[in-house]
C-alpha cells in the first residue's frame, strides 16, 4: 500500500470497529505493527487486536514492519476518537 493510502485508511478511523478492522486487514498483510505506549512490551497481534476490541487503548501506532518506519497514530478518547495525525 502507498503511503499516501496508508495515511488515507489512518485518516478514516473513526470508531473502534474501523480501527479493529484496518488491524485486522494490515495483519493479515503482515505488513503492519501497531505498538501502544501503556504496553510496549506486548509483542501479540493476537493480543493487541483483542485489546482494539476491547476499548484498552489510549494510544495506538502504526509501523511498517520491514523498515520499522512511523506511519501514523491514533488518540483514543472516552468518545470513539480524534482524528489520526501526522504531527
Amino acid at each position: 500500500m502507498p503511503r499516501e493510502r496508508r495515511r488515507e485508511a489512518l485518516a478514516k478511523i473513526r470508531t473502534a470497529g474501523d480501527l479493529r478492522r484496518l488491524a485486522e486487514q494490515l495483519d493479515e498483510q503482515r505488513k503492519i505493527y501497531v505498538l501502544e505506549e501503556k504496553v510496549k512490551g506486548m509483542s501479540s497481534r493476537t493480543e493487541i487486536v483483542h485489546r482494539i476490541k476491547q476499548g484498552c487503548y489510549d494510544t495506538v501506532h502504526f509501523f511498517c514492519k520491514a523498515t520499522n518506519e512511523w506511519l501514523g497514530h491514533c488518540f483514543f478518547e472516552d468518545v470513539p476518537f480524534a482524528d489520526c495525525s501526522d504531527s
